[in-house]
C-alpha cells in the first residue's frame, strides 16, 4: 500500500488541486461537497471540470502550476497523472 486514506476538515479552508483528469474531477467533487474553498490549476480544463465549475462556483486557473501556488493553502493535491509533475507539486507543498 503506497497511500494512506485520511479525513481532514476542509470546510472554508483554501485548497489547491492541480490537474484535470478523471482523478482530479473526482477529487474536486469531494472537496466541494466538503465545503473547501477550492482553486484548481490546469493547463487545459476537462469538460467535466468546466461543467462542475459552472455549477459549484470554485475557481479554475488555466495555466501551468507554479511553486508559489502552494502559499496560503491548507491542503495541496497533485492530480495531474504525471508522476514528475505531481512530485514537483508535493515538493513545493512540503517546503
Amino acid at each position: 500500500m503506497n497511500n494512506f486514506p485520511i479525513f481532514l476538515r476542509v470546510r472554508g479552508k483554501p485548497v489547491l488541486l492541480v490537474g484535470s483528469g478523471e482523478a482530479a474531477v473526482a477529487k474536486a467533487r469531494l472537496l466541494i461537497a466538503a465545503g473547501a474553498d477550492l482553486t484548481v490549476v490546469v493547463s487545459e480544463a476537462a469538460e467535466d471540470l468546466i461543467a462542475l465549475e459552472a455549477n459549484q462556483g470554485f475557481r479554475i486557473e488555466r495555466r501551468s502550476f507554479r511553486e508559489l501556488d502552494v502559499y496560503g493553502m491548507s491542503i495541496v493535491i497533485g492530480a495531474t497523472g504525471i508522476d514528475a509533475v505531481d512530485r514537483q507539486i508535493a515538493r513545493a507543498a512540503e517546503e
